[in-house]
């Protein structure tokens, strides 16, 4: 089992963070100055700090 996954039955997750990668490419994202909204496509919580300073918007689609 890879145990770099993040989604899919029986896996968990050690953080409620958005995972490392996405993280980077978020902030590579509004390094580039473009407005942008963050949609959130998941089913688990997440801690959003960093991002709900950033971004305008975070809708969630479900």
């Amino acid at each position: 089992m890879n145990s770099q996954r993040t989604c899919g039955e029986g896996v968990d997750r050690s953080s409620f963070d958005i995972p490392y990668y996405q993280q980077r490419l978020l902030k590579a994202v509004y390094e580039t100055g473009t407005p942008v909204l963050l949609v959130l496509q998941n089913g688990r919580p997440l801690t959003l700090e960093w991002e709900a300073e950033h971004f305008p918007a975070i809708p969630e689609a479900w």
